[in-house]
């Protein structure tokens, strides 16, 4: 489903402005400044669709995926739905184990931050 430019703008200015100071931010957060409840499953799968329009930005722009730091609170990794991303933006293999998924995904903010620190 298509989401306005404006909150994809606004999603992707926030992602870079965090990008910049080289921080992590949870999704909780990120929803609450882009008015997506978190608690609602039907709002989580509209933020994760928000995410893949920044990323095809970011990609386009800077060939990094910038929800790579975006994290869920209790694990401070992605979620399942990154990794898909990557696998479908061909940044990984879908074979790749779980060990691989996590050094892709340290890679990728490491590569994140640099593309997007003055």
């Amino acid at each position: 489903m298509s989401q306005p430019k404006i909150l994809i703008e606004k999603t992707y200015s926030l992602l870079v402005a965090e990008a910049a100071n080289e921080r992590l931010i949870n999704y909780g957060q990120l929803y609450e400044q882009i008015g997506v409840d978190n608690r609602d499953p039907r709002e989580r799968r509209r933020g994760s669709d928000i995410l893949t329009e920044v990323n095809k930005i970011s990609l386009k722009e800077k060939d990094v995926m910038i929800s790579s730091i975006v994290v869920k609170q209790d694990t401070q990794i992605p979620g399942g739905m990154y990794f898909s991303l990557a696998i479908e933006f061909g940044k990984l293999l879908e074979s790749a184990s779980e060990e691989e998924r996590i050094c892709f995904w340290q890679e990728e903010c490491k590569r994140v931050y640099a593309a997007y620190t003055k």
